[in-house]
């Protein structure tokens, strides 16, 4: 916690500053307060620009290195669930998709799914791909994939 209260005002230039301790097994910079696991970025966060507006805000970064472990205070900002992906959209580090460690379709596969749309019924499409119902369905509402064109 000492680093992160002595790097809180950190003046050095707008170069990241990367977190030189323990990470998360998700690889996320992590620190213990009392006996609790924190994400360090929101710690960090908190001792630069105060307490969140909201508890679900998070803690966003303008480098697009987050991943990575910048903790600069200065690349960090409260933020929406939906600013931060927006971020990572522009950054190039955002993991949905194909990018997904749970996908299970290709972007292509998602496109000759929607392509059957209107063509034949959600069961249809579904048997003829060896899909479930559910995922046809999710595709062609945009429940999944909506962002993909």
């Amino acid at each position: 916690f000492n680093w992160l209260v002595e790097h809180a005002s950190h003046q050095d230039g707008d170069a990241c500053l990367f977190w030189p301790f323990a990470r998360s097994a998700g690889g996320r910079p992590s620190i213990n307060i009392g006996g609790k696991t924190r994400i360090a970025h929101r710690e960090m966060c908190r001792l630069a620009h105060g307490e969140p507006p909201a508890p679900d805000y998070q803690a966003a970064h303008s480098c697009g290195r987050g991943d990575d472990g910048c903790l600069n205070p200065n690349h960090l900002r409260w933020a929406t669930a939906a600013e931060n992906e927006a971020d990572k959209l522009l950054h190039g580090t955002s993991n949905r998709g194909e990018r997904h460690g749970m996908v299970k379709l290709t972007e292509d596969e998602v496109r000759t799914v929607r392509a059957l749309k209107g063509k034949m019924s959600q069961r249809a499409a579904a048997k003829a791909l060896g899909y479930t119902r559910g995922v046809v369905c999710d595709i062609w509402t945009s429940r999944t994939w909506g962002w993909l064109e």
